[in-house]
């Protein structure tokens, strides 16, 4: 390829090593840890990669919500997590799961493993997470 025409970018490289610290409390959701991948920063806020873990299963429902996005992909790393959709459908994700949840789609999130870890990518790299009213004949979580 000709140098000249070499894609050019204000982003910079990022690398994220693993570490236990790196888990941190600050994130959409009080019972889970949050570990930044710094993708964010490699694309100009364009993308965004967390590995989400809980700090123990959830108690407590989320509540009914969808996320101002283009996309949001999440694959689950360890344990489980059981989610309901504004179509109607439950699921429980199970490691080796992934699940892309489209745009504006409202969902919550019911119960987690103990030990449920997943990887979410998302763009932009922060989402805005909207609470909603639950669906027809659905509890309000």
């Amino acid at each position: 390829m000709d140098q000249a025409a070499r894609p050019k970018s204000d982003s910079k490289l990022s690398i994220a090593p693993f570490s236990e610290d790196a888990f941190t409390a600050s994130g959409r959701r009080e019972f889970l840890a949050f570990r930044d991948l710094k993708v964010g920063d490699s694309t100009g806020g364009k993308f965004g990669a967390v590995v989400i873990r809980a700090k123990k299963g959830m108690e407590s429902p989320t509540g009914w919500h969808y996320h101002i996005c283009d996309a949001q992909v999440i694959y689950m790393l360890k344990g489980w997590a059981t989610m309901e959709f504004e179509n109607g459908e439950t699921v429980t994700i199970h490691e080796g799961t992934c699940i892309s949840i489209p745009p504006g789609f409202g969902h919550n999130e019911i119960r987690t493993s103990d030990n449920m870890e997943a990887m979410e990518f998302t763009s932009p790299a922060v989402m805005q997470t909207v609470p909603i009213d639950p669906p027809a004949g659905r509890a309000a979580g």
